[in-house]
C-alpha cells in the first residue's frame, strides 16, 4: 500500500512539475503578443493580461516572486499608489465612480507581475513586439487620413504620443545599437513614415513629445559634448516645426489654434483646443485650494468640477478628466497622492540613474516624455498610454 501511495506520490509531483513548466513556457509568447496587440485594440489587450495574469498566478514560483516585488521599488511604488486609491474611498461619496476609478487603475497591479515575468534579455524581442502593432497602427492612420477608412481605433490623444515614443525607438536603434544595415535602413524608413504620420494627424501633445524625442537622442548621442548637442537641437528642433507648418495644413491649423487661444483666453467661453484645457485647469485649482491634503476622494471630481464649473464657467463642457494627470490626482488625492504618484516616477529615475546597461538612455527618455505629456492629459488613466508604459516598465525596471 505504501509503494502504491509512493508512486501515486511521484506521479502527482511530476504532473505538477511538468504543469508548471508548460505555463512557464506560454509566458514569453503571450508577454510578446500582447507588446503587439496592446495599441491595437483594448478587448485584445485587457484579455491578454487576464491571461497573463492567470499563468503568473498559476506558474509555481508565487513566493519567489513576491520577494522580487517585495525588492523592486518600481513596484512597491506601484503598489502604495493603487492602495492610496482604496483608502481615497473612506472619504467619498461617489462609491459608483470611486469604483470605476480603481478599476481603471488595474494597470498599476500589472506593473508587478510585469517586472518578475519579463526577461531583460528580451527587451528588444519585446520592442520589436511594439514597433510591430505600432506600424500596423499608423498603416491604419494614413488610410483614415486619406479616406480609405473610417477606422481610427485609438484617440489622437493618446495615438500621437504613442507615435512620439516609436519614432524615438527608431533613431534609438539607429544610433545607439549595433545592429545589421539592413534593419538600420527598415528603421530610417519607418522614422520617416511615423513622422510624416505625426503631421498629418491633430495630437498636439504627440507632435510636441515628438520634437522632445528627437531633442533627446541628439543630446544623449552627443552627451560628451552637450554644446554640439544642444546647437543641434536648436538648429534641427526649429527647422522641423517649421517644415510641419508649412506643409501640414492640419498642424498649421493647430497651432495657429493654440497660440490664438492662448493669447485670447475666455474662462466662460466653449471651445474643443487650448481655451477649454485653461478653464478645465483653473476649475480644477479651485477644487484642489478647496481639498489641498487629502483631495475630493477617489470618486468625487466629477461632481466637485461640475459645481466649480457651474459658477465660473457654465459655457463650458462638464468633465471627470482635467486633461491633466497631476492636477486629476492631486483633486481626487490631494498633495498625499500626487507624491505618491511622483515617488513612482522617483523610483524609476533612480533605477535608470544607477543602471548602466543599454537601455539607459530609453529609460531616461521615456521617463522624460511621459511626464512631460501628462501636463496635458490624464495618460496614466488612458487604457492605451498608460498599458504601454506599464508594459516597459516590466522589462526596463526589473
Amino acid at each position: 500500500m505504501s509503494q502504491v501511495k509512493t508512486a501515486d506520490s511521484h506521479t502527482f509531483e511530476g504532473l505538477k512539475k511538468t504543469f508548471f513548466q508548460k505555463t512557464r513556457q506560454c509566458e514569453d509568447p503571450l508577454l510578446l503578443l500582447l507588446g503587439f496587440a496592446m495599441v491595437l485594440s483594448v478587448s485584445a489587450g485587457a484579455i491578454l493580461a487576464g491571461v497573463i495574469t492567470g499563468v503568473w498566478v498559476l506558474n509555481g514560483s508565487l513566493k519567489e516572486r513576491w520577494l522580487e516585488i517585495r525588492s523592486n521599488r518600481v513596484a512597491v511604488a506601484c503598489l502604495l499608489f493603487f492602495a492610496l486609491h482604496v483608502v481615497g474611498m473612506l472619504w467619498t461619496e461617489d462609491l459608483r465612480w470611486g469604483l470605476y476609478m480603481i478599476e481603471k487603475q488595474w494597470r498599476l497591479l500589472f506593473v508587478p507581475i510585469l517586472i518578475t515575468m519579463m526577461r531583460k534579455e528580451r527587451a528588444d524581442h519585446y520592442i520589436a513586439a511594439f514597433l510591430a502593432g505600432m506600424t500596423v497602427l499608423h498603416l491604419v492612420y494614413y488610410m483614415y487620413a486619406l479616406e480609405f477608412t473610417g477606422l481610427r481605433i485609438q484617440s489622437h490623444v493618446t495615438y500621437n504620443v504613442l507615435l512620439a515614443v516609436a519614432a524615438y525607438l527608431t533613431l534609438y536603434y539607429m544610433f545607439f545599437r549595433e545592429i545589421n544595415r539592413k534593419y538600420k535602413v527598415l528603421l530610417f524608413f519607418l522614422f520617416i513614415s511615423f513622422s510624416v504620420n505625426m503631421f498629418i494627424t491633430i495630437g498636439r501633445a504627440g507632435q510636441l513629445a515628438y520634437f522632445i524625442a528627437i531633442s533627446l537622442i541628439l543630446l544623449q548621442y552627443y552627451n560628451t559634448n552637450l554644446k554640439k548637442g544642444i546647437i543641434l537641437v536648436i538648429v534641427i528642433i526649429p527647422s522641423l516645426f517649421a517644415s510641419a507648418y508649412i506643409i501640414s495644413d492640419t498642424f498649421r491649423y493647430r497651432a495657429y489654434t493654440a497660440v490664438d487661444e492662448i493669447i485670447n483666453y475666455e474662462r466662460d467661453k466653449p471651445s474643443k483646443h487650448v481655451n477649454d484645457r485653461i478653464t478645465f485647469y483653473l476649475n480644477t485649482l479651485h477644487i484642489i485650494k478647496s481639498n489641498p491634503i487629502a483631495g475630493v476622494g477617489t470618486g468625487d471630481f466629477p461632481e466637485e468640477y461640475r459645481k466649480i464649473n457651474s459658477k465660473f464657467s457654465p459655457g463650458v463642457e462638464e468633465i471627470y478628466n482635467p486633461h491633466n494627470n497631476y492636477l486629476m490626482v492631486t483633486a481626487k488625492l490631494g498633495i498625499i497622492g500626487l507624491i505618491f504618484f511622483i515617488y513612482i516616477f522617483y523610483t524609476q529615475f533612480i533605477h535608470a540613474k544607477k543602471t548602466n546597461d543599454q537601455y539607459k538612455n530609453l529609460r531616461f527618455a521615456l521617463l522624460i516624455i511621459f511626464l512631460f505629456v501628462m501636463n496635458f492629459d490624464s495618460y496614466m488613466v488612458s487604457y492605451y498610454s498608460a498599458v504601454v508604459y506599464v508594459y516597459f516598465t516590466g522589462f526596463l525596471y526589473k
